[in-house]
């Protein structure tokens, strides 16, 4: 199976359209319908896919593909058990996005009305938390948080003692009226904080910039962008009173949008793609969105990561 520049090829599923979801080559494998896909930035081989039930790995150059997570082949098994040692026994009801850090160590997935973890280096699969009317989910990979994963610091240890810092993610959901922000970095429970921001109606799918910018498509056919920090959102796609349609045009706000389930956020064009029902939609968007953070919070991060640094013994 080879890859031709300017084509469309098959990356893995055979040509049989029903199975059971049975592993093997990335040509023979039998794939049921796919929800999600991400790339492991720590691992240029592989990639994560995400059916209704199960979670998959597909080695690119290895050729193989096979399940982690969830009910195995042969089994329509669903339901919401975790399992702290063997991500095979879980179970999953119905799987819709899949984000990653930039480690690779945990999978983040919304399953229904909850957001789950899939951890592949510790094979475990955890409920972080549960939000009715769950819609979106993306990772902020912008924000240079840091958090401590052992003892000492600034606590009293024995800084010699420490492990080094960790960046922890920062998930964003949209569910309801509002999107959220999900904070990682309290070990016992995440924290959930509304956004508020008046001028988005009803946030769909959702996607983060590299400015850590949110772009949201809403129930009324717009496209815009929310800045987390301000609650300020700026229409770049879409007509007002809920319009929907297939126009396209060089002015952004007289283009028409249908139903937008998923889309990705490309830096290099400094483009948006949607889904958008039996088309690919490209939206190309100010520079300003995809632009460094303020100095200020520039500095802010540098100032962070330089005492996150100063805990690491040399």
């Amino acid at each position: 199976m080879c890859c031709v520049a300017g084509a469309v090829s098959t990356f893995a599923g055979s040509r049989h359209l029903t199975g059971g979801g049975e592993d093997g080559t990335r040509q023979t494998c039998v794939l049921q319908p796919v929800r999600s896909i991400v790339a492991d930035p720590s691992d240029a081989d592989r990639y994560f896919i995400a059916e209704e039930t199960r979670i998959r790995t597909v080695y690119h150059h290895q050729n193989i593909v096979g399940t982690v997570a969830g009910a195995v082949a042969g089994t329509n098994e669903t339901g919401t058990r975790d399992h702290p040692s063997d991500a095979l026994a879980a179970r999953f009801t119905s799987i819709n996005h899949l984000v990653i850090t930039s480690d690779g160590r945990k999978v983040f997935l919304s399953d229904q009305d909850r957001i789950r973890c899939f951890e592949p280096h510790n094979n475990c699969v955890s409920t972080l938390l549960s939000r009715s009317a769950l819609q979106g989910l993306t990772i902020d990979r912008s924000r240079r948080k840091w958090s401590s994963a052992g003892g000492g610091g600034s606590s009293g240890g024995d800084v010699k003692s420490a492990a080094p810092p960790v960046p922890v993610p920062v998930l964003y959901i949209s569910a309801g009226f509002m999107v959220h922000r999900v904070d990682l970095s309290v070990r016992s429970r995440p924290s959930v904080h509304p956004i508020h921001a008046t001028d988005l109606f009803q946030p769909q799918a959702i996607e983060c910039t590299s400015a850590g910018l949110i772009v949201a498509f809403g129930l009324n056919g717009q496209l815009s962008v929310l800045d987390p920090d301000t609650g300020s959102v700026e229409v770049i796609c879409g007509g007002e009173n809920s319009v929907r349609g297939y126009d396209d045009g060089r002015a952004l706000i007289e283009a028409r949008l249908c139903r937008v389930p998923a889309m990705i956020v490309c830096d290099e064009d400094k483009s948006i793609y949607l889904c958008d029902l039996n088309r690919v939609r490209r939206v190309t968007v100010p520079p300003h969105l995809f632009a460094l953070r303020s100095k200020e919070d520039a500095a802010a991060e540098a100032e962070t990561a330089a005492a996150a640094a100063a805990q690491i013994p040399h």
